[in-house]
């Protein structure tokens, strides 16, 4: 028998259903990780860079939604160069850099301890 008053393990009976909150529906919600594939060249990269160029300087979502604020977003690609190709993406996407993180792998700490995005990202 599992004891399910210990916390590790709950029913499904106990959680109340909430409505995803969207960034661009049905495709971004908020607050949760998007990822994005496909062939090269179908422009993704393009894509990304005017979406977090959106996000982060709170413009208006694809779907001409009017966002509330700027958005902090996390951008990581292991494909392209950090200083010669993604910021200079960014920046002439429009993007607000300062709202604009990424994990740098050179770092251990984030993969020894983990990434506390309340305290971690400022």
């Amino acid at each position: 028998m599992i004891d399910m008053c210990d916390g590790k393990l709950k029913l499904y009976s106990g959680v109340t259903e909430t409505a995803v909150d969207w960034l661009w529906y049905p495709f971004i919600p908020y607050g949760k990780l998007t990822l994005l594939q496909g062939d090269p060249g179908c422009g993704k990269s393009t894509l990304m860079m005017n979406l977090i160029a959106a996000a982060s300087s709170g413009n208006c979502s694809p779907d001409g939604k009017k966002l509330k604020k700027p958005l902090h977003v996390i951008y990581q690609c292991s494909e392209d160069g950090i200083s010669d190709t993604i910021k200079p993406r960014l920046l002439n996407a429009g993007a607000d850099c300062n709202n604009v993180a990424f994990l740098d792998v050179k770092c251990c700490k984030c993969w020894r301890h983990g990434i506390n995005f309340k305290f971690d990202f400022k």
